[in-house]
């Protein structure tokens, strides 16, 4: 089991002692590490950084260089994953056996299915006499990845394994409860892509908002990240209405995105 110092500070983290929060070990109570979390303004920067790899760099690169990278990531999470499996259980509670085998797995698995899909999507083209049209399908920019605490591996295939084949890059808002594992599999993919940031904004902790159906505070968030789209797990009324659900950050895609919850 990886030992952690009293306080884990990384690339976003903040200096402010009001931007910490402890991550606790369920079985035990313990505290596994202190967070160094971010402000807004480590946000804003993350943010920044992905608009600039998204521009200068990722979107540009051909549907088979993508292709090549989520395989190559595939391969270096399949490497490590009885280590992301023993992380996911100290703070999450899980089984390791669970973690391993379904989780993790899964996490693998999607970076596997997209990667082997992106460059085999197809694109449309008319000829209209002496007329030619083309159909190409462009990124939307940054997306924001705000994820709970159950599950991390699973939520973090499910949104960024997509996002980034297409030519996305990601801020990734990780759970204050579960957040150890996140990060590393951020570190890891970070060693293979150049375009994954990683923000923990401790004023605005989506994980308990959403999952106490405070869909308002959600959608200031993602008013907050100015970036292209944001992927939400939405619980409402005791049951599940919105789940990894993208919307606009503009005024009028936040008011979809209420509408649509309301309506769940």
């Amino acid at each position: 089991m990886p030992e952690f110092p009293s306080i884990s500070h990384f690339r976003w983290s903040s200096s402010h002692p009001e931007d910490q929060f402890p991550v606790e070990d369920p079985a035990t109570g313990n505290v596994i590490t202190t967070i160094q979390g971010g402000s807004g303004a480590e946000v804003d920067a993350a943010v920044r950084a992905a608009h600039a790899a998204f521009g200068c760099d990722w979107r540009w690169r051909s549907a088979t260089e993508r292709a090549s990278y989520l395989l190559q990531a595939a391969e270096l999470l399949e490497r490590h994953a009885d280590e992301l499996a023993e992380l996911e259980s100290l703070e999450n509670g899980k089984p390791i056996t669970d973690a391993r085998d379904r989780d993790v797995a899964f996490l693998i698995a999607a970076f596997r299915f997209y990667g082997s899909l992106v460059d085999k999507l197809p694109s449309e083209f008319y000829q209209t006499g002496a007329t030619y049209t083309a159909t190409i399908l462009e990124p939307l920019g940054v997306v924001g990845a705000i994820i709970p605490f159950n599950w991390p591996p699973v939520h973090l295939g499910v949104k960024l394994a997509p996002a980034l084949a297409v030519g996305n890059t990601v801020v990734l808002k990780p759970s204050e409860q579960a957040p150890l594992v996140a990060i590393r599999i951020v570190e890891l993919l970070n060693s293979v892509l150049p375009a994954v940031s990683i923000a923990n904004d401790t004023d605005y902790g989506l994980a308990a908002a959403i999952y106490t159906g405070d869909s308002e505070r959600a959608f200031r968030v993602a008013r907050r990240l100015d970036v292209g789209m944001v992927l939400i797990n939405n619980y409402q009324r005791g049951g599940l209405t919105c789940a990894g659900f993208w919307h606009g950050t503009g005024p009028t895609g936040c008011r979809l995105g209420q509408r649509a919850s309301r309506a769940g």
